[in-house]
Formats: C-alpha cells, structure tokens, sequence
C-alpha cells in the first residue's frame, strides 16, 4: 500500500513539473530595456541629442578642438595642447557619431518598407518629411565627420556584421555624394505636411524651418569646396541661396532649458 502511495505522489510530481515545464514563458527573454522595434519619434530624439551632445560638447568642441587650435591651454587633460591624441576619447566621438547615423538611418529604413507594403491609409507625405529630415541630420553629421576626419566610410558603413571593415571613401566622393543627397532631401520636403508626431527636439517638425536649414547647410558645403570643385561649388550655392537662414530665430539648435 506504501508502495503505491508513493508512486502515485512521484506520479502527481512529475506531471505537475510537465504541466508547468508547457507554460509559454518566452516573454521572460524580452529585454523591456532593449526593444525590437523603437518609435520613429524616439530614434529622432536620440541622434538629435547625442549629435549635438557630441559635437558641441564640453570636450570636443572646447578641451579638444579650442586647444588642438592653440586658442585655449590647460593643466588638467594637457594631452591635446601637446597635439596627443587620446585614442579612447576619440574613439567615443566617432561611435557615437555613427551611432546616431545609423538611428537616422533606422528611420528611413522603416519608412521605406512601409512605401513598399503600400498598406491602405498610408501617409506618403508624412513619411516624405520624416525621411527629409533624417536625411538633412544625418548629412549634417556626416559632413563634419569628412571635415574632422577627411575619409571616412560612406558608401559601405552600416552594414553591421555584413561589412564589419568598410571601405573609407575620399573627401571628393563624399562631398558629391552628401550634396546630391541634401538637394534631394530639400526638393522631397512638403512644407504643409505631418512629419514627427513629437520627438523633433530641433524644429518641432516645422518642414519650412527644415527647408531653410538644408539649404543654408548646402551653402556652408558650397562654400567649403569652393577651391577644390569650383563648378560644382558654384551650382549648388546658387540652387540652395534663394531660401537659407535669415536671422539667428532661425538657427538649428537643441534647446536644454527655456529662458530664465
């Protein structure tokens, strides 16, 4: 009799532990921190944050680039002013430029793939917008990485495990190709249309303000390579001079606090 009691409990055990071992518990391996899928609107703030984190920084654009110009000195962290590079902090500026190019890059990837599903209801010009403006941030961050760095990979970068050493394009190349790329991105702009639904932390999704800031960056680029391709410094200075920045109300910047 013992016998049996104890093989009906060991019976009972184990298909309590079968029973449990069929439970669904795959959501136990998603990550709430690291999600599949993040919101176009969330993407944007991030690359508009660090690009500008980044680029007009404490470090790289005073202890770094005030100091490797011989403008400022200091004691403390004295490795620029000597022009040594420090490779760890350069290292950084480079991730995360292409860090937040690659987020830019995400955002125009899942709009195209929305344009071709064709899906009923879609809002074409609002996806228009969205791509112009991560087209225009991520022209603007490239165009400072060629001028930091000289090449850079362009073509081939963001490819991932694909490509893990992408080849580096010249200055010439990537100039032509950014310029092309901008001009495009400011002709496919509709003033009047959606674009982020928030997460615009530069214009508030003002496409006018985006238009302007295209093309006055056109202008800056024109200017830039105005004694190494004459011709085509001149055709795109005055394709993007009839419609830049007027005054300093219309300057691209992330603003952190409102005024005191």
């Amino acid at each position: 009799m013992k016998n049996i009691i104890k093989t009906f409990i060991m019976f009972a055990l184990v298909s309590a532990t079968a029973l449990t071992g069929c439970k669904d518990i795959t959501e136990l391996n998603e990550d709430p921190n690291r999600p599949a899928d993040v919101p176009n609107e969330y993407l944007l703030t991030s690359a508009q944050r660090t690009l500008g984190l980044r680029y007009y920084g404490v470090f790289d654009n005073i202890s770094f680039g005030m100091t490797i110009s011989q403008y400022w000195a200091q004691n403390e962290y004295s490795d620029e002013v000597r022009y040594q590079y420090r490779p760890n902090t350069n290292n950084t500026f480079w991730l995360d430029f292409y860090t937040a190019i690659n987020d830019l890059e995400e955002i125009k990837r899942k709009n195209d793939a929305l344009l071709e599903e064709g899906a009923a209801g879609l809002d074409t010009d609002q996806l228009a917008n969205q791509n112009a403006i991560a087209t225009i941030m991520k022209i603007w961050a490239m165009h400072n990485m060629v001028d930091i760095y000289g090449d850079v990979p362009l073509s081939e970068a963001l490819q991932g495990q694909e490509n893990p050493s992408p080849a580096y394009d010249s200055q010439e190349v990537i100039y032509e190709t950014l310029i092309a790329d901008l001009e495009a991105a400011v002709a496919a702009i509709v003033p009047d249309g959606a674009s982020f639904n928030g997460g615009d932390v530069v214009y508030n999704s003002n496409m006018v303000s985006w238009q302007k800031f295209g093309n006055s960056l056109l202008l800056r680029m024109g200017m830039r390579i105005s004694e190494a391709n004459e011709t085509l410094a001149q055709e795109t200075i005055s394709n993007a001079a009839d419609n830049v920045f007027e005054s300093n109300m219309d300057n691209a910047a992330v603003q952190f606090i409102t005024e005191q």
